[in-house]
């Protein structure tokens, strides 16, 4: 064969690898961009399946992993595997350091007390001090409130333990956003004569990406723009 001809023809086949290298990569790339949420997140199927399909407007795949409350924000800060965390309040920002938040809330919650015993009209979080209070695990903006008004509280790992208190009397109020309630604790909630809710505060949840996805931001804001609109 002749040698320039060979050398044209090994010079062709390092080039096709070379694409072929760059391809895969960038599929490997976007086939892994991993979003940690916690479990209860599955309760709003609207949300996440927004959040995937913006993403899959700006040329990536995103998957969703979910894990209980505490270990999916551990697993954001601590697991290089992680790129990005669904949903978390403000205040998350502050532990959350080697992330940017992108600046379009997801969604908005009415964090509520729910009782099965009669309740003050106005409750306050500095009212609450007189009450045995529960909440569930990893909700840093309740537990920063509770902690803000020196007021004592339980914590469980799920719904089902904290409305098990509540029904035992264990406990006065549970403190949660009701939107987040798996459906049958919520119905037996709400069948209960004794129930009364009454709304203490709202919050707005952010959508958090690892700083190393930084040029992705201007992007992805944009597209978060169009997509999310709460009031």
């Amino acid at each position: 064969m002749d040698s320039h001809l060979f050398k044209g023809l090994k010079k062709a086949i390092l080039l096709s690898l070379i694409c072929c290298l760059n391809v895969s990569s960038a599929l490997a790339e976007e086939e892994f961009f991993k979003i940690s949420a916690p479990l209860i997140a599955q309760l709003l199927p609207d949300v996440e399946a927004k959040l995937v399909s913006t993403y899959h407007e700006i040329g990536i795949t995103a998957e969703i992993i979910h894990l209980p409350t505490k270990r999916s924000f551990e697993a954001a800060r601590k697991s290089q595997w992680v790129d990005a965390e669904l949903a978390r309040v403000i205040e998350a920002g502050d532990l959350l350091s080697d992330y940017i938040r992108v600046p379009v809330p997801l969604l908005s919650l009415n964090i509520e007390c729910i009782s099965f015993k009669a309740l003050p009209k106005t409750i306050t979080w500095s009212s609450l001090k007189s009450f045995k209070v529960v909440t569930l695990r990893g909700f840093i903006s309740i537990t920063n409130r509770l902690k803000e008004h020196n007021t004592e509280y339980y914590e469980t790992d799920s719904f089902e333990q904290a409305v098990a208190m509540l029904k035992a009397k264990r406990v006065d109020i549970l403190i949660t956003a009701k939107q987040l309630l798996p459906q049958p604790l919520l119905t037996t909630i709400l069948d209960s004569s004794e129930y009364q809710s009454y709304v203490i505060d709202t919050v707005k949840l952010f959508h958090y990406i690892r700083n190393r996805h930084k040029a992705i931001l201007p992007q992805l804001t944009q597209a978060m723009q169009k997509n999310f609109s709460i009031n």
